[in-house]
């Protein structure tokens, strides 16, 4: 018998049952960042060039009214050369608190300027163009250090849901199954890279959540062994199944609330 205890779980020693409660969260963050890693590298990710060629007008802005269309390149704003998108950005914010600037640019190899006239009682808040991008396909160790951000910006949202102060603001933004449904039944339709983008993120927010200091989670048992480590003896069934109840009862009124709000926002649309 004593054999046989050693082969189960409440047979293990200490370290080896808090392993093996923490091999689970594991499993689900370290596939999730494997998504994130591979959709990274094989979909790649859309950047922008940081070129003056406009790659889209805007229809009925400032910029058709100057007579840009794609793949003009623009020159310079209100006199001032520009020659990166920043430059572009950083020349249109100027440009447009004025009662009107004039632009340059290339269009079929010729050089047109265009004065565009801004409504100084309305003015607008964009010029109406578009920079190029292109896909770039990110290595192995940058897409390591982008899953590695996304698992710390979630762990920081968990970490607020027991924050008293930030508990209703982060179940406001959670999702339950239902939610959960349509955003993969959208990704699925928008092509394999957001599906398996959102499978990503689901497995780490699984596994960050089963991390939580309240049982039945994993992160609850945990907790348990490190009492009963500090105490020196086992919690009894009966004390560990009373606290267990009441993790159960909070993840279902959390579960209650969330499912509430996720059908509210179908309703609503």
């Amino acid at each position: 018998m004593p054999q046989e205890r050693s082969h189960v779980y409440v047979g293990l020693c200490f370290w080896k049952r808090v392993v093996t409660l923490a091999a689970g969260v594991a499993v689900n963050i370290v596939l999730g960042m494997a998504l994130i890693v591979a959709v990274l590298g094989v979909e790649g990710v859309r950047t922008g060039t940081n070129t003056t060629t406009v790659a889209e007008v805007t229809q009925g802005s400032l910029a058709e009214q100057a007579g840009l269309v794609a793949g003009d390149a623009i020159e310079s704003i209100g006199g001032v050369p520009v020659s990166t998108w920043s430059d572009i950005a950083t020349q249109l914010e100027a440009a447009l608190k004025t009662d009107g600037f004039d632009v340059t640019y290339a269009h079929d190899g010729t050089e047109v300027t265009r004065h565009v006239a801004v409504d100084a009682s309305e003015p607008p808040s964009y010029f109406g163009v578009t920079q190029e991008s292109e896909i770039r396909h990110v290595d192995p160790v940058t897409g390591l250090r982008v899953a590695l951000d996304y698992v710390g910006e979630m762990a920081g949202y968990v970490v607020k849901l027991i924050e008293p102060q930030h508990t209703v603001e982060v179940m406001n933004n959670s999702t339950s199954v239902v939610g959960i449904s349509v955003m993969a039944s959208q990704a699925a339709q928008s092509g394999p890279a957001d599906f398996s983008y959102l499978a990503a993120l689901i497995s780490l927010s699984l596994g960050l959540m089963n991390l939580l200091p309240i049982p039945p989670l994993d992160g609850g048992k945990i907790v348990i062994e490190v009492v009963q480590a500090l105490m020196r003896r086992q919690l009894s069934m009966r004390a560990q199944a009373i606290v267990s109840y009441v993790g159960v009862a909070l993840f279902l009124g959390l579960f209650v609330y969330v499912l509430r709000l996720d059908v509210l926002r179908i309703i609503t649309g």
